[in-house]
């Protein structure tokens, strides 16, 4: 007698500790949709952001005239040589499409279109300059 007692009791305990858990995993998966959703639109205005940072970028670059075009490449390593490379560099529109601590990529263009791009690997000092069309790679030397 004792003995069923105390396997209803044990029955009756284990079936109330599953019916309890049940609860929490429900608020845990409301709380989680919620952090995901909240999670996703943080997502989203960081991606909106970066894309306005991007487009304010690329819009400065474009609207500096000649000289501050100079000023904003000589800055650079690799400045003497893109200055020895290319003619007339000044009338070039510089536009970085990557800047980060492996390479730095560098399109020149005039009149919407694109003549020449330049590789910068800082590890190595290696600068590559390609004209692009029919030119080729014109340099691809390390530099000092």
């Amino acid at each position: 007698m004792k003995r069923i007692f105390l396997l209803m009791a044990m029955l009756c305990l284990g079936i109330l500790a599953a019916c309890g858990n049940d609860g929490k995993q429900k608020e845990t998966t409301e709380s989680s949709g919620d952090e995901q959703q909240a999670t996703e639109e943080q997502k989203n205005h960081t991606g909106k952001n970066a894309e306005n940072q991007e487009l304010n970028n690329e819009k400065s670059v474009t609207e500096l005239d000649a000289n501050n075009r100079a000023d904003k490449l000589k800055g650079f390593k690799e400045y003497s040589n893109l200055k020895k490379e290319i003619p007339n560099l000044d009338k070039y529109e510089p536009i970085i499409e990557t800047d980060n601590p492996n390479k730095r990529v560098i399109l020149y263009k005039v009149n919407q279109q694109k003549e020449y791009k330049s590789i910068f690997i800082k590890r190595q000092n290696r600068l590559k300059i390609i004209k692009l069309g029919d030119g080729g790679e014109i340099f691809n030397k390390v530099i000092e």
